[in-house]
């Protein structure tokens, strides 16, 4: 468990300090406050000046009756519980992505390919060590066709049945058209709303220009919805072609499926 600390030092300035990192046997919320405490002590800090806490939504954080707040609210009745800003606009962000089904699975196939691959420290470190050199030799000569060798490296390096079954079955995910779309749109929105993200980010934020900066994009945003889809499907069929991706043909009847 991480702990940092927001305080006004006597220059009357808003600081912000990480105070430390400590390992919890479990997530219970007395288990939390308890390394809370002891943290505190150790830096002859007390409960009873805190006059504010700030957790994510989970149940063993902010529980009304038994959470983390109400054991230290019950010590000290100033330390008004917050939800913490950065993890409620994350919750928005995933909220609004999962109302489209294509983004919704290419986060889920993100998700799988990221514990996949960095599930053991041990199969990192031995897919950098032993496929670094290879990559790097097909990147300069141009060979390097597809964003699967890693994959496809792990697939014959002689892990659970069960594992083997799912790194294909990302491969072919990773493979699709439908895919590399998705891949590509989510990349040509995160690029136009980088200065915005970072904005918001900021210790020091600027609500107005947070706010013109929300406009600035809306507008920019609103231009690749009623301009972009040519530019934007252009690209991707490139990058398929190159990659010898079936590319679908746009003038064929779609049928819904179910």
């Amino acid at each position: 468990m991480a702990v940092v600390l927001r305080f006004v030092d006597k220059s009357k300035q808003v600081m912000e300090h990480f105070l430390g990192m400590s390992h919890v046997t479990n997530t219970c919320a007395q288990s939390l406050k308890d390394v809370i405490d002891a943290m505190s002590s150790t830096h002859g800090l007390s409960i009873f000046t805190l006059r504010g806490q700030g957790y994510d939504g989970a149940s063993n954080m902010s529980g009304e009756f038994n959470g983390l707040k109400a054991l230290i609210l019950r010590e000290n009745p100033h330390s008004i519980y917050v939800h913490c800003f950065a993890h409620q606009l994350q919750l928005a962000i995933v909220s609004m992505a999962r109302r489209n089904c294509m983004l919704g699975d290419l986060f889920d196939i993100f998700a799988i390919i990221v514990n996949l691959v960095g599930a053991l420290c041990k199969r990192v470190d031995t897919l950098r060590t032993s496929y670094q050199a290879s990559i790097l030799k097909k990147l300069n000569i141009g060979e390097l066709t597809g964003g699967s060798d890693v994959l496809e490296n792990m697939s014959e390096d002689g892990v659970h049945s069960n594992k083997k079954s799912s790194i294909v079955r990302q491969m072919n995910a990773m493979q699709d058209f439908e895919f590399v779309f998705s891949l590509h749109f989510m990349f040509e929105i995160l690029a136009i709303i980088d200065d915005l993200s970072q904005a918001l980010q900021k210790k020091d934020e600027d609500i107005q220009n947070d706010m013109r900066l929300l406009n600035l994009y809306k507008c920019v945003l609103q231009n690749l919805r009623a301009n972009g889809w040519d530019t934007l499907l252009s690209r991707v069929i490139e990058f398929c072609v190159d990659r010898h991706i079936l590319v679908p043909n746009m003038e064929d009847i779609v049928v819904v499926k179910g």
